[in-house]
């Protein structure tokens, strides 16, 4: 393409993320989307739209392709692998009945189907309740970040030049916002959004969140002690996966504030990290804009999703893939 021809910065930001990729030397060709799903006891306090602890039904919607973000990759042509850091139930008879039992990196069971490959790594059942006590020990922390290291280097092997991250996991918007309330020390009214629910649960989140805090006193320089307080096992995943990430220059397209959430904890263990996130879209969880801007990072489109499971994250992919159209 001439570029001579084109308007100056007429693409805008679609321009601006070229730039990005270029700089990590990355063509955004060959991609694919990691979940990492798990649940959490906060759920019970029926804060969200799910049922508590089922977060399996989303892993099996996930499987079986139905679910939307599965439904868009496969027209891109693309798949999505999830690791199972700790769902409280599993996945049905049926649904693995329909997929082929694989062995991954030698050592590790899983199941594949048309849309999706699923590992199991078990650290625990689940995170627990964190208002009375917490939610993890420092032991399944280390566990989870292991886990999510493990799975980068599962992945690795695919030679991805940019891979999208998301999650599956009823409650863990709260837990994400508890963890930037305790790690910033901002008021949890500036943090605290409905998930996957409607705004009358905000008063209830911000509640619980002071109750936690006032049971105890979170480290907030140390995301092993932050991660135990609320949780969650996924949440320690992707902070493992994208710090191994930002190790090996691969770019890691966000998702929504869960996954901003990680990045933010990410980069207090490597600075590297915040070299390699890219933010897609700017959700309607209130504390999205600020973990962002915590990062210095600005979304590339505001469709004010507020789905999370990975959605926006491969909508970025998508653009990401055609910069390659513009520019080449």
């Amino acid at each position: 393409m001439d570029h001579t021809l084109m308007p100056f910065h007429g693409l805008g930001k679609l321009e601006m993320l070229h730039k990005r990729l270029s700089s990590l030397n990355c063509h955004a060709q060959n991609y694919g989307m990691a979940l990492f799903a798990a649940d959490h006891a906060i759920s019970l306090h029926q804060l969200s739209n799910y049922e508590p602890l089922s977060t399996n039904k989303l892993v099996e919607q996930h499987l079986s392709g139905e679910a939307p973000t599965t439904r868009i990759l496969s027209r891109l042509g693309k798949r999505e692998y999830i690791l199972d850091v700790g769902l409280a139930r599993p996945i049905s008879v049926d649904i693995k009945d329909e997929m082929e039992k694989v062995e991954f990196a030698g050592k590790y069971e899983g199941f594949s189907s048309k849309a999706a490959e699923l590992i199991s790594y078990g650290v625990n059942s689940h995170s627990r309740d964190f208002i009375a006590g917490d939610a993890l020990t420092y032991d399944e922390v280390g566990l989870a970040i292991t886990a999510g290291q493990d799975y980068w280097y599962i992945l690795s092997d695919k030679n991805f030049d940019i891979i999208g991250i998301g999650e599956l996991g009823i409650g863990n918007t709260l837990c994400s916002a508890a963890i930037a309330v305790a790690a910033t020390g901002a008021e949890p009214s500036v943090l605290v959004g409905r998930g996957s629910s409607g705004i009358d649960v905000i008063a209830r989140k911000i509640d619980i969140i002071k109750q936690a805090l006032n049971n105890r006193a979170p480290k907030h320089d140390n995301i092993i002690d932050l991660l135990a307080r609320f949780g969650g096992l996924e949440i320690a995943a992707m902070v493992g996966f994208i710090a191994n990430a930002a190790e090996n220059r691969v770019p890691i397209m966000l998702d929504g504030y869960v996954t901003a959430v990680a990045g933010y904890l990410a980069a207090r263990l490597d600075k590297r990290v915040t070299e390699i996130l890219i933010a897609p879209s700017l959700s309607d969880q209130i504390g999205h804009a600020m973990i962002l801007e915590q990062l210095r990072l600005g979304p590339l489109f505001d469709l004010d999703i507020n789905y999370g499971e990975g959605l926006a994250a491969t909508f970025g992919l998508f653009l990401a893939e055609c910069t390659e159209i513009f520019y080449n």
